[in-house]
């Protein structure tokens, strides 16, 4: 998916080295929709390769997950997906990035997946432990996350 925000020059890279790359509500993400929808919509029907997609491949939608993660987790999570569009060679190093970018249904599947756990995690921390030695955590922010939260949730 080619970038409608930047061409990924020396500028954009150093603002985001030096910290002060300034995401707003307003920028695109795609053809349909801005950093600030609740709903990010990736469909173009002047792209045959995505015509034959479902909807939901090619949409994340963050109001789903408004009443189950707290807020920073949330926009945290919408950094990341700004990320995966924008400079996808950041966010995923064992897929190979083309010209293009990263394909929108494998963005999509990228953050849905990544809200789904990060959902877990939260829900699996809010939920008080039984025993002795056990506390109960929530999670704030992704800085709150530790192994023992991700242990807890997936116990596999």
């Amino acid at each position: 998916m080619k970038s409608a925000f930047s061409n990924g020059g020396w500028n954009d890279w150093q603002q985001i080295a030096d910290g002060t790359l300034c995401i707003q509500d307003h920028m695109p993400v795609s053809k349909n929709s801005c950093f600030g929808d609740s709903v990010w919509d990736f469909s173009n029907a002047n792209k045959p390769r995505l015509i034959i997609k479902a909807q939901h491949q090619l949409t994340v939608n963050w109001g789903e997950y408004e009443e189950i993660l707290p807020g920073d987790i949330l926009y945290g999570a919408k950094i990341l997906g700004f990320f995966c569009i924008y400079y996808p060679s950041v966010i995923s190093s064992s897929r190979r990035v083309g010209s293009q970018g990263l394909a929108p249904d494998y963005c999509c599947q990228l953050m849905n997946v990544s809200l789904s756990f990060l959902a877990e995690l939260c829900i699996q921390a809010a939920i008080p432990n039984v025993g002795a030695n056990s506390t109960s955590s929530y999670i704030n922010n992704l800085a709150d996350i530790t192994i023992i939260d991700i242990q807890r949730a997936f116990p596999y």
